[in-house]
Formats: structure tokens, C-alpha cells, sequence
């Protein structure tokens, strides 16, 4: 069964606190710029759920590490949105969703993690 996540990575920002992993106080003392890693949407749905998100992602073979990388313009927000309201804990994906609307936004580097 495969499960996928993504990987963001990018410079520390106090305006995107909301968006990182962990409660603000844990970042009271983290200087703007510092970098940043933020596990996002923890896919556990299987096999068809994570290679949907992949797609959404621009990803057309979970397997190719070639494309791990993520290309932001490749993104399809409209259907990654589709799929994630779909799936059982979608009020969590919800959360991650607008967090990488921010992380791209911010130019950070997205990475695809698949595993099973």
C-alpha cells in the first residue's frame, strides 16, 4: 500500500508560522531565514489516493525520483483540492493545502515522498 507526503523546504518566515509543522512557541526563537522543513498531507489512504495526489502534483510515476522534485507550475490545485476533500481526513489536508499555497508562494522547494 503506498502512502505519500510531501517535503517543504524553504526559509524561515514569521508570517507563515500558522503553516509549519509545529506550534508558533516552538519557533520563538528561530531567525527569520533559517531554514525550514515541513512534512505536509501524510497520505495513508493507499494506493489509489497517494497516485491521485501524485498526479495532482505533476507526478505521473511515483517511482521516477526523477521527478520527486516538484515542479510548482505543474501543480493542479483544483483537482489536488478534489482529491483531498475526498478522502476520509480531509479536514487535515485542508490545513496542508493552504500551507502549500503559502510555501509556493513563498518560492519554497517541494519534494514528493513516497513510500510502501
Amino acid at each position: 500500500m503506498l502512502s505519500v507526503a510531501v517535503l517543504a523546504v524553504g526559509p524561515f518566515r514569521r508570517h507563515l508560522i500558522e503553516h509549519y509543522e509545529y506550534p508558533a512557541d516552538r519557533y520563538a526563537r528561530t531567525r527569520d531565514g533559517a531554514p525550514i522543513v515541513t512534512i505536509l498531507f501524510g497520505i495513508t489512504e493507499g494506493t489509489r489516493a497517494g497516485t491521485e495526489v501524485a498526479s495532482a502534483l505533476g507526478i505521473s510515476d511515483v517511482w521516477d525520483f526523477n521527478q520527486h522534485k516538484i515542479d510548482v507550475r505543474k501543480v493542479d490545485f483544483p483537482k489536488l483540492e478534489s482529491t483531498l476533500l475526498s478522502l476520509h481526513d480531509h479536514a487535515e489536508y485542508e490545513f496542508d493545502l493552504a500551507a502549500l499555497r503559502a510555501f509556493v508562494a513563498e518560492g519554497y522547494e517541494l519534494y514528493f515522498i513516497p513510500n510502501g
